[in-house]
């Protein structure tokens, strides 16, 4: 599913002829970046997109661009994954599309026109936390549990909790690009891995289902056993 935040309460800057603003997305998704000057008509005018001020993401000069091939320059990223819109531009829009984004596009992108205002945004690319669940070990008493959260990005916050809500005592066994996170447990049920990423709103779980038959089944010996021994004592009393 398609993810994007534009965080309007994130604007940065407003200095002198600079506007800049954050937008946060997921990996794989289409990003619009706008750009544009009200009442201009751009068809015969030129605006140039940078990335981090070195990058070519997208150059527009008088008709001429990099989609139909009358430019060159455009960094190899972002070949054949950008688009504008030519029929905007009589009306002022210098804005472009961004298809597919990577993690690799996160950035600053500027719009800039020969004459100021330039018009810039932060791009955060996100890639999707998505948990696995794996019982590494388990015995009669207890089980040992993974929670695989691998290539996150931001890095998410993640957690044990039981059926009923609780947290569960963890520990961080890889925390690289391959995040695991352990826990051990005692008791028959319900537990679940949670993933939060908090920038993209994103909240992920996986659960899995923990039963301890062997705890069952010495239970219900001894309960057997105290039943044939209150058993033996009535036959006892009964005995002439």
């Amino acid at each position: 599913m398609e993810l994007l935040f534009r965080v309007s309460f994130c604007l940065l800057t407003f200095l002198g002829k600079t506007f800049a603003d954050v937008i946060l997305t997921t990996e794989g998704s289409n990003v619009w970046l706008n750009c544009s000057l009200p009442g201009k008509d751009l068809t015969h005018q030129v605006f140039d997109w940078k990335k981090d001020a070195q990058q070519e993401v997208f150059l527009y000069a008088d008709g001429k661009h990099y989609n139909n091939k009358e430019k060159t320059g455009q960094d190899e990223n972002f070949k054949d994954r950008v688009e504008f819109f030519e029929d905007k531009l009589q009306s002022g829009n210098a804005s472009i599309l961004i298809k597919s984004t990577k993690v690799t596009d996160s950035g600053n992108y500027s719009c800039g026109f020969p004459v100021p205002p330039v018009q810039s945004h932060t791009l955060i690319v996100g890639v999707l936390a998505k948990p696995s669940v794996t019982t590494i070990n388990q015995n009669d008493d207890w089980a040992q549990l993974w929670c695989k959260v691998p290539g996150a990005s931001p890095k998410p916050s993640v957690e044990w909790k039981d059926h009923s809500g609780k947290r569960l005592l963890d520990k961080v066994v890889a925390s690289h690009e391959n995040f695991i996170l352990e826990t051990i447990v005692n008791k028959t049920g319900n537990y679940t891995c949670i993933a939060t990423q908090k920038e993209l709103h994103h909240k992920s779980i996986e659960s899995t289902y923990i039963h301890f038959a062997g705890s069952k089944n010495r239970a219900e010996g001894r309960k057997a056993i105290k039943f044939f021994l209150l058993l033996l004592l009535v036959v006892v009393d009964l005995l002439p």
